[in-house]
């Protein structure tokens, strides 16, 4: 049972690749591909399925979705902000009808313009007015045009800054969801492979348990032997289930960020090649970086937003003149006539002088807004720096890891290969074959993680400097 001890360790390794998956380079199934990469071996680049997985991705992801929708609100918003230029058209009417009371200015004309009558002798004043306020009838149209606001210039200025942010951050997520349908491909992938070795593996258990029963027969064995290769071989189909079924739910993970059915189908390479060397060296990663981070592109949006912000509230200081032009009637009854009507140009000013001192104290915080962007910005470049130098670290790292998984693979295949003819002749204990079998498929494991390791650094290499080169 020992034999398997490891590869439950491996099936546990395999969970945090479900939902971050990474690029996994299959240890070849048969000795014999031990050693170097066969040349039919693919890259990353070339990997079945992956540049349309990515493609689905970018179309069809529910995330990406809703940071579009995002972005097109924003822009609407803008729109919004543009039309405060245009004039605007308003009409209105009111009709009142007085049961009693109400104010009446005939009544208190009526009596002045009789007694006038009677000083003149003549009727030249009406006595019979009817004044009542407000008119039955009032309807007017009014065109109103801004002519100076200076807070319409700035908050287009703010609109569009949204607007912009909204497609960083969607570039962000992008970069996210690339990022981890890759690594849930790779995940895909690492788990096809163990499974393939594992099935690969299973011959050569059916054949010591054949060559235990045998040994048992000629009475060069005792029957304990039959019973342990048959425990191992049902261990052995115990962790394929496991194995396969992690392959099932790192197929679910890269479904999900396609945007399609959970059961789709997911193509698996057969195996995947390892560079010789690392795409980009350590400097060119980090001016990578450093020009390209989305994080830093945000944190500059951000920075203009609060400048932008700053200007606005200087806005307040200045006047705003607006040009208004009416059209309308009032009269006493529901038919006015042409002597009812009337128009009108109005210019509007409004200014505020003084208000406490606010605007001043608002555009304090701004200041101290932008002074702490710019902490951010240094403390930003700090962190990409590291994950840079970690990145590209664990990339070196884990190509070398690659080259002395091969050659242990090579030892482990040679001390198996005799071992295993030595207990066909009963030469050897069983448990000498047990430990070499053990030693092997540890050492192919091995070369899957170290290949899966590389191919993962690479993803987050790429991700940390934001740069699509071809993970071989």
């Amino acid at each position: 049972m020992r034999t398997y001890c490891f590869f439950a360790g491996f099936v546990l390794a395999l969970s945090p690749l479900v939902g971050p998956a990474a690029n996994a380079q299959p240890v070849p199934a048969s000795p014999e591909a031990a050693g170097e990469a066969p040349k039919e071996a693919l890259g990353a680049a070339q990997a079945p399925g992956l540049a349309q997985y990515q493609r689905e991705a970018l179309a069809q992801n529910l995330a990406l979705a809703g940071k579009e929708l995002e972005k097109q609100r924003r822009a609407a918003e803008v729109r919004v902000v543009r039309s405060a230029y245009y004039p605007t058209v308003d009409l209105s009417a009111r009709y009142t009808h007085f049961f009693f009371g109400g104010l009446d200015l005939g009544a208190l004309f009526n009596p002045v313009y009789g007694t006038l009558n009677q000083v003149t002798g003549q009727a030249g004043f009406p006595t019979d007015l009817q004044l009542r306020l407000p008119p039955a009838l009032d309807a007017k149209v009014e065109l109103a045009q801004p002519l100076y606001i200076p807070a319409l210039s700035t908050a287009q200025k703010l609109a569009g800054l949204s607007q912009q942010a909204s497609q960083v951050e969607l570039d962000l997520v992008r970069r996210e969801i690339i990022a981890g349908l890759r690594t849930a491909y790779l995940g895909h992938a690492r788990a096809a492979q163990v499974a393939a070795l594992l099935r690969e593996t299973r011959a050569l258990l059916e054949e010591n348990l054949r060559v235990s029963q045998q040994l048992v027969a000629a009475d060069k064995q005792t029957g304990d032997v039959v019973f342990r290769a048959r425990a191992e071989l049902a261990a052995h189909d115990q962790l394929l289930r496991q194995v396969e079924e992690a392959q099932r739910a790192a197929a679910r993970a890269v479904n999900s960020l396609r945007g399609v059915s959970l059961d789709s189908p997911v193509e698996a390479p057969p195996r995947l090649s390892v560079p010789a060397a690392l795409p980009v060296a350590l400097a060119a990663s980090l001016r990578d970086a450093i020009s390209a981070r989305t994080e830093l592109r945000l944190l500059g949006v951000g920075r203009s937003v609060v400048s932008a912000e700053r200007e606005l509230i200087k806005t307040g200081s200045l006047p705003t003149v607006a040009l208004a032009l009416s059209y309308g009637v009032q009269a006493s009854d529901i038919t006015p006539t042409f002597s009812d009507d009337f128009a009108t140009v109005s210019l509007l000013a409004s200014w505020n002088l003084y208000n406490g001192g606010k605007d001043a104290r608002r555009g304090r915080v701004k200041e101290l807004e932008l002074s702490a962007l710019d902490v951010r910005r240094r403390q930003l470049l700090d962190q990409i720096a590291v994950e840079v130098h970690d990145a590209h670290g664990a990339a070196e790292v884990s190509l070398h890891a690659v080259a002395s998984a091969q050659e242990r693979v090579r030892s482990a295949q040679a001390v198996y290969d005799i071992v295993s003819k030595k207990y066909a002749v009963g030469a050897v204990p069983q448990i000498e074959v047990i430990a070499a079998r053990t030693a092997l498929l540890q050492a192919r494991t091995d070369q899957i993680t170290a290949a899966t390791d590389t191919h993962l650094r690479l993803v987050e290499l790429e991700r940390v400097t934001e740069t699509q080169g071809s993970l071989r």
